[in-house]
């Protein structure tokens, strides 16, 4: 593999575990926003949910649970993938140390 197709490699993988991240962020703010909007409903109360383009009817007592066991697991998610993003960033640089990579800019 050539040094160019290389560092289009690391440069891609960094880049889309940032979108992954930016994207979980996003979602982890809508779950919030729903979550408090279900809180101050009473537990018995109907409310849609939707699983694959099908809307499906719940309790605001047990979509609560069901969105606060999502977010601890996006939360997981994001952690997960901030260390992978840590540990490619890593191994770019020592890549790019090793192989006398210098990026330079035209004028």
């Amino acid at each position: 593999m050539s040094l160019q197709a290389k560092y289009d490699q690391f440069q891609q993988t960094i880049e889309s575990l940032n979108t992954k991240i930016v994207q979980l962020h996003a979602q982890i703010d809508e779950h919030g926003i729903v979550l408090a909007t279900l809180k101050d409903a009473p537990p018995d109360r109907k409310c849609y949910r939707m699983i694959g383009g099908s809307l499906v009817e719940l309790v605001a007592g047990n979509a609560a649970k069901i969105l606060e066991e999502n977010l601890d697991g996006m939360k997981k998610s994001v952690a997960t993938l901030t260390e992978e993003l840590k540990k490619q960033q890593k191994e770019f640089l020592d890549w790019k140390e090793k192989n006398n990579i210098r990026i330079v800019k035209a004028n």
